[in-house]
């Protein structure tokens, strides 16, 4: 049977070589007729652990040279499911995950997607900014594990939960004798996390000393431990998060300039949940999944009248607040079912504490703000004497007054009204209000 040029195969042809030579005499009969040109069509073959990988090279072919030995000199893209050769390893080839985390918080297309993947395979230091619970830590995660580092040690370090007297010792390690009570040599954080990376959280809290150390680390990888004159020499890649302004403490002497110039290698900002609404719907999936994975469950989605009630919260506590609620309606919903809005009675609760505390001055009279400051008895008492007390009226006052706070959102205003929102949308027909 003659062969397409380029190709030989072996005496014994087993599945995977039939395949191959299929596979290849294809693309070569497509590419030949596409471009009137004869090409040739070279594979080569790398195994890992957990998977077998082709690459094809496919080139113009004028004198029917074989093309396979060219093929390892080609400078391939690297792309998601690409394979590396690590000189730590000793050549051997290992698979580079370049893939999101399981449950990735980042929506698709959005900037700062864009912005991790930018960095993410990169050895530049990132620092993350942005308020409180608004997820640098998970944000830190994607980036290390779209890495080249993905398969290298991951060491997370929150600068604020270790007492000042001890983080020199926990992050760059002590020296048998350094002081009472070292009794042997122990390695730092650093150390554990040679050839990985080390995320450092709340990196703003960091001492004078351990600030000087840190930027030693950063500008040539070599570190001192704690009571030792040796030098300790360090691959490692930071990234740093805080909630702090920078630049504030560094025009107050309180962090050093040239650390933060180190650090402020690729500043990511990382905007408050408030301020992206419209990625909710899809990181409210990936925190449900992440949850239905964790206790076993399969949960559908949010009701419609939940998901309204989640969007119109002003989410002060951000991701980490998101999380706290939407776990506990995970653990109350029902296997092969979906999340109500009964449960979610935190937020719930929540919503109706910031109703009461929200002031809005032009829907109040004076007679209303008084009413404010005395007890809900004496406010009934105030109204039976003036024999304004209908009850009625009260109920509908309420119902529209609830409208008006929330801006028209039967969900949050059910929520403050302490009904369902079933029951608020019957008592507002009876009232002839448009829904």
């Amino acid at each position: 049977m003659p062969c397409p040029r380029g190709i030989s195969l072996e005496s014994r042809i087993n599945h995977e070589n039939a395949f191959l030579w299929l596979l290849k005499g294809y693309a070569a009969g497509f590419l030949n007729r596409s471009f009137h040109k004869d090409f040739g069509i070279s594979h080569s073959k790398f195994e890992t652990p957990h998977a077998v990988i082709y690459r094809f090279l496919a080139r113009p072919s004028k004198d029917g040279q074989e093309v396979d030995i060219d093929l390892p000199l080609r400078n391939f893209k690297q792309t998601e499911n690409a394979l590396t050769h690590s000189a730590s390893d000793n050549g051997r080839v290992i698979p580079r995950p370049a893939a999101p985390l399981k449950h990735s918080i980042l929506r698709d297309g959005s900037e700062l997607a864009y912005l991790v993947q930018q960095v993410a395979i990169t050895d530049a230091t990132v620092l993350l900014l942005g308020e409180s619970g608004v997820g640098k830590s998970l944000i830190a995660r994607e980036i290390q594990c779209r890495s080249l580092r993905a398969q290298h040690p991951w060491v997370e370090i929150n600068c604020a939960a270790i007492p000042e007297q001890l983080i020199e010792s926990e992050l760059f390690g002590v020296e048998r004798g350094a002081f009472s009570g070292a009794t042997v040599s122990r390695k730092g954080k650093f150390e554990h996390a040679h050839g990985g990376t080390v995320f450092l959280d709340e990196v703003g809290l960091l001492s004078p000393n351990a600030q000087s150390k840190l930027l030693r680390v950063l500008q040539s990888g070599e570190m001192e431990r704690l009571g030792s004159n040796s030098t300790v020499h360090c691959d490692i890649r930071v990234i740093a998060a805080t909630n702090e302004n920078l630049e504030a403490l560094v025009k107050a002497g309180k962090f050093r300039e040239d650390l933060y110039f180190r650090l402020n290698v690729f500043p990511i900002h990382i905007p408050a949940l408030r301020e992206r609404k419209h990625e909710m719907p899809s990181l409210m999936s990936a925190i449900i999944r992440r949850f239905c994975d964790r206790y076993r469950k399969n949960i559908y989605r949010c009701t419609h009248q939940a998901r309204e009630l989640l969007l119109a919260y002003d989410w002060p506590g951000n991701i980490r607040e998101l999380e706290n609620v939407l776990e506990r309606a995970v653990i109350l919903c029902p296997d092969e079912a979906e999340i109500h809005t009964t449960h979610l009675g935190e937020l719930v609760r929540r919503c109706n504490a910031m109703s009461l505390n929200a002031s809005d001055s032009s829907h109040l009279s004076a007679s209303s703000a008084s009413v404010t400051a005395a007890s809900i008895d004496d406010w009934a008492d105030q109204l039976i004497e003036s024999g304004q007390g209908s009850l009625n009226t009260i109920k509908d006052s309420l119902l529209k007054a609830a409208m008006r706070r929330s801006q028209g959102n039967l969900s949050l205003a059910a929520a403050v009204l302490g009904m369902t929102r079933g029951q608020l949308n019957y008592q507002l027909k009876k009232l002839d209000e448009v829904v």
